[in-house]
């Protein structure tokens, strides 16, 4: 049973995660199920889409254990996906690839292994001809570019565009503050005016035409951008 003022619904209210080393220090708050279950450890993650929480995600462990900062983090880029991908099943038919994405995601463990497994599930998930994701430093309020990852493009070419100064008023931050974005032409300047020209020029050379930007959130947190390209309008 989910409790009208347990975790869960805290979490969803608010957008926090919670975090739960050890579940006998805190047994007037967590639910009694967890004794029942066996579970000494867990992690509750709110799952975010397009800005609005659309749920929670529970992680549980047999043993105590003390978490990092930098698996939390990690953890929000998989709850984080796991919504996008969540949103997906209910457009797309083909669950198979769905399992097959949730399987290559739970085994990643390290930031790197998250970001390549995101960019690869969900290129298979959304049928993309390519896929680019920006993370965002929240605590310098600037992308990552040494830790952005692509696929399907040639390495040559997005090296070079990893060089790029991403500022704002342009495409990047205008995903960031709409938290969605579809470009249906790219070439179209007078509709997409803060599609600068080595972004346009970038893209047409993949043979990109249309595109969406996903903001990656996890509450109020923006943990980056996911890009997906598509070679037809």
């Amino acid at each position: 049973m989910i409790r009208p003022n347990g975790i869960s619904m805290h979490v969803l209210r608010t957008g926090s995660v919670e975090v739960i080393e050890d579940v006998n220090n805190q047994r007037e708050r967590v639910n009694p199920s967890m004794f029942r279950d066996g579970i000494s450890a867990a992690l509750c993650l709110p799952l975010s889409l397009h800005g609005e929480r659309i749920g929670v995600m529970w992680i549980h462990y047999d043993e105590p254990r003390h978490f990092h900062e930098f698996e939390v983090d990690a953890l929000k880029l998989y709850a984080n996906q796991a919504a996008i991908t969540y949103d997906s099943t209910r457009r797309i038919a083909e669950m198979e690839h769905m399992r097959k994405a949730a399987e290559f995601l739970a085994g990643a463990e390290s930031l790197e292994e998250v970001l390549e497994t995101i960019v690869h599930s969900a290129q298979d998930v959304l049928r993309a001809d390519s896929i680019i994701i920006w993370p965002y430093d929240n605590i310098r309020d600037e992308f990552i570019m040494e830790r952005s990852v692509a696929a399907s493009i040639p390495t040559d070419i997005w090296e070079k565009f990893q060089q790029t100064e991403l500022r704002r008023g342009q495409t990047a931050y205008t995903v960031m503050e709409q938290t969605w974005m579809g470009v249906m032409d790219i070439s179209n300047v007078d509709q997409y005016p803060f599609l600068d020209e080595s972004t346009r020029m970038f893209l047409q050379n993949n043979g990109v035409q249309s595109f969406q930007g996903i903001a990656l959130t996890v509450g109020d947190e923006k943990l980056g951008i996911l890009y997906v390209n598509h070679n037809y309008h």
